[in-house]
């Protein structure tokens, strides 16, 4: 009698650990295939883009631009090199001086809640996973034109380096605007408009709850050349 329970233990305890490693194996494999699925989606609405931007633009883009997919964590750990530090901290005290921000305002910290949709630098297109929605085409097809656009600009275009922040935030405004726009006939040509209508082009997304809100002047001037650029 005992032999016999001590078989049935065993036999419940080998069930329970195959459901659960089986559980396990379908949740890994089911995860896998909703990454390659999210990836495929944007690899489709991409590959799109960059093989039909030149009817838009005029312009086609670099034979080897290319795509990376991130998440919020590998935004957030992304070094901000010492000078671009040192220029941060000039214009928090500039901001303060002229009473912007408050004395115990943190520009470093404001900085690290803006966090982009997506970004090219170079011939790279990063897109940020928690954010970027392929399955949006419509959306999809305008940032992803959007940031190929840049791409086209670095390959075309001479790069301006402006000494005062005016003249940089015009030229900033133009390469945004620039961007936009085509961004948004691209849209219009290739998705007709749905409810949503245009996305106006802004691709920078304030994260709230982190470390408090954003000043709202420092969203007014970090956005202006995406705001402005479009006008």
């Amino acid at each position: 009698m005992k032999l016999k329970s001590l078989f049935l233990i065993l036999a419940v305890s080998a069930s329970g650990f195959l459901l659960g490693f089986h559980y396990s194996t379908v949740k890994t494999v089911l995860f896998e295939r909703e990454k390659l699925t999210y990836r495929s989606a944007i690899e489709k609405v991409f590959d799109q883009v960059v093989d039909n931007i030149g009817e838009v633009r005029g312009l086609q883009p670099p034979s080897d631009v290319r795509l990376e997919i991130v998440d919020l964590k590998w935004v957030k750990a992304f070094p901000k090199s010492e000078q671009e530090l040192e220029n941060l901290k000039l214009e928090e005290e500039i901001y303060k001086a002229v009473f912007l921000i408050p004395e115990e305002a943190s520009l470093v910290e404001a900085e690290s809640q803006l966090v982009f949709v997506a970004a090219a630098s170079e011939n790279t297109i990063y897109l940020v996973r928690e954010f970027f929605e392929p399955f949006d085409e419509r959306e999809a097809k305008e940032i992803l034109a959007h940031e190929v656009t840049h791409t086209i600009q670095g390959e075309y275009f001479q790069a301006f380096n402006g000494r005062f922040h005016d003249e940089i935030q015009a030229w900033n405004a133009l390469i945004e605007g620039d961007a936009s726009f085509t961004g948004m006939l691209y849209a219009e040509k290739f998705d007709p408009p749905g409810e949503g209508g245009p996305l106006r082009g802004e691709r920078l997304r304030p994260e709230r709850g982190l470390r408090g809100e954003v000043p709202r002047p420092v969203l007014e001037i970090r956005f202006f050349p995406y705001d402005y650029g479009v006008k």
